[in-house]
């Protein structure tokens, strides 16, 4: 009976710790509840040695009586009174018995109830060692595709920034690009404003047509130093110091050099 408890005890710890709060109030419930049957069938077990000691007692009484009739001969009275006490035994004894037998069935009720509930609890371990199984095949399927999204955002957070850096390598050659064109396009527009400067120079125009001959060629010449050509601004300074202070050019008639610079800024064109 002690191994019997031993494993009720042993399954309900193991049902015990698979399951949750709720179930595990549940259960320690039905572990108080067996722990209790338990101490009842206790005077059953106390029963059952009690009838094992009253069947020795009859076996002992049986040999009494077996050896005193073997000794003598005994009285007609006390025969008598030696069979009523015997009579009075077997009653009692037949008594004990039912109520042995009662208890008995009774006992094999219980056991068999307890058998049924173990049989309940083991099956609700499997039940449990399964439902863990798949949790556990579950989260392993929901870890793998964890990590292979972290690898697939790392791999996208790798390829977008190797595409930011060819964006931005892209970026620099097209200023570089973009310089390089305006630079050329400066040189292309200053070479024109010299052109045109040396044409002025050379002709026989009159002082008017070269007055606007030069102005043209100046604004050739600052444009080409917007498009990054540094060698026009000696060519604007070279112009305007002419325009300004060339008698058959200038077009008022100045007092003072500051005089010829203002009136040629104010001047149209």
């Amino acid at each position: 009976m002690r191994h019997g408890s031993i494993l009720i005890l042993f399954i309900a710890g193991l049902f015990l710790m698979s399951c949750g709060s709720d179930e595990l109030s549940r259960l320690r419930a039905e572990n108080a509840e067996l722990r209790k049957a338990l101490e009842e069938y206790q005077p059953e077990i106390e029963a059952m040695r009690n009838m094992n000691a009253w069947l020795d007692s009859i076996d002992v009484n049986r040999h009494s009586t077996h050896d005193d009739d073997s000794k003598s001969s005994p009285a007609p009275r006390a025969v008598s009174s030696r069979l009523q006490d015997v009579n009075r035994y077997v009653i009692t004894s037949e008594k004990k018995l039912t109520r042995f037998e009662d208890s008995l069935h009774q006992s094999k009720r219980t056991l068999s109830r307890y058998e049924v509930m173990i049989g309940e609890m083991e099956h609700e371990v499997v039940l449990r060692d399964e439902y863990i199984e798949d949790l556990k095949a579950s989260l392993s399927v929901y870890q793998a595709a964890h990590r292979s999204l972290t690898q697939n955002t790392m791999i996208r957070q790798d390829s977008l920034a190797a595409m930011h850096e060819e964006l931005a390598l892209l970026q620099a050659k097209m200023d570089g690009l973009l310089a390089h064109l305006r630079l050329k396009e400066g040189d292309a527009i200053y070479a024109k404003g010299k052109a045109a400067e040396e044409v002025v120079k050379r002709s026989r125009a009159t002082v008017a047509q070269k007055r606007d001959g030069y102005r043209e060629a100046l604004e050739v010449f600052k444009k080409a130093f917007s498009l990054g050509n540094q060698e026009a601004a000696d060519s604007i300074a070279e112009l305007e110091w002419r325009l300004l202070t060339d008698p058959e050019l200038y077009l008022g008639k100045p007092t003072s050099f500051n005089q010829v610079r203002n009136e040629f800024q104010h001047a149209p064109g």
